[in-house]
């Protein structure tokens, strides 16, 4: 009998923790699978977002056109931190050259085209195509002349490494204080930081002070709507905290997909310094870009 006792008393402990290690090991395949399938459906979005680049890409002569391009990019850029493509991160800079080239009129419908086929197979290959491309010359050569470019942000050009940790509460602050941020690979000038997460992507100067570009992204309730005006008040809160002084609306702004789009200049500019996006459903901040205003000062 007490030797049974005692077969009880050490099988009964053995047991219970195989059981646990057993349900560990399904909850962490769980979570895994889980991962996994959030990032493809986040590639299968970042593949309708390149489209739409590649599609407003022919049309960016016309208002609607650079609207729905900055839009697509912004969409681009939130969906990539959260489809996960390892060994992508310069996506990032060219997204953000794309853009640059964008405003300033020059043809990149070529190159966008390349960019959304690269990415409609990244559910597949896991980014195989994406890394290809970012690694040849004709990608290479955007991005040095993006450096050459964007040699003009002079009021950065002395900025000290504040270093990670500072980066990251400032983009915290700036979005919010919960959100999973991990620091990306940027290529771009001035040198900075990218973080990015689930469903955010924000790019602030070296020092983890300043914030050039944010992107919130999640779906919208287009049956709801806070209003322009509220809406524009939030937008010139946003500058005000950013310090972005002397800055006025260039056109009235329009809702469009449950977005209202805010653009921003000064008087000795005539194209946009500052670019900021609300959700109508919330009010919240969406998309906040600053790099042609740092660019212009």
């Amino acid at each position: 009998m007490k030797s049974r006792k005692t077969q009880i008393l050490i099988i009964v402990p053995a047991l219970i923790a195989a059981i646990a290690v057993f349900t560990l090991i399904m909850k962490e395949n769980s979570l895994s699978r889980a991962a996994a399938a959030e990032a493809r459906l986040a590639c299968c979005d970042l593949a309708d977002a390149a489209g739409e680049m590649a599609d407003a890409s022919s049309l960016i002569s016309t208002y609607d056109g650079a609207i729905a391009f900055a839009r697509a990019a912004g969409a681009a850029q939130a969906h990539m931190s959260r489809a996960r493509l390892e060994g992508c991160e310069s996506a990032y800079s060219l997204i953000d050259e794309l853009v640059r080239r964008e405003r300033t009129g020059e043809e990149i419908s070529e190159v966008c085209a390349a960019f959304a086929k690269a990415v409609s197979s990244a559910e597949i290959d896991g980014g195989s195509a994406l890394r290809e491309l970012l690694a040849s010359a004709q990608v290479r050569d955007m991005l040095s002349s993006e450096q050459s470019a964007n040699a003009d942000f002079l009021c950065l050009r002395h900025l000290g490494n504040g270093g990670s940790a500072n980066a990251e509460r400032t983009a915290r602050h700036f979005s919010c204080k919960n959100c999973e941020l991990f620091e990306c690979e940027s290529n771009g000038f001035p040198p900075s930081y990218v973080l990015s997460g689930k469903n955010v992507y924000i790019c602030l100067t070296y020092d983890g002070e300043r914030v050039l570009e944010y992107c919130f992204d999640r779906d919208v309730d287009l049956a709801r709507d806070v209003g322009e005006e509220s809406a524009r008040d939030l937008a010139l809160s946003v500058l005000d905290g950013q310090r972005l002084g002397r800055l006025f609306v260039m056109e009235a702004s329009e809702q469009k997909n449950g977005i209202y789009r805010f653009c921003f200049t000064d008087a000795s500019f005539s194209r946009e310094l500052a670019v900021i996006e609300i959700y109508a459903d919330t009010g919240r901040l969406r998309r906040f870009s600053a790099v042609e205003y740092y660019r212009s000062r």
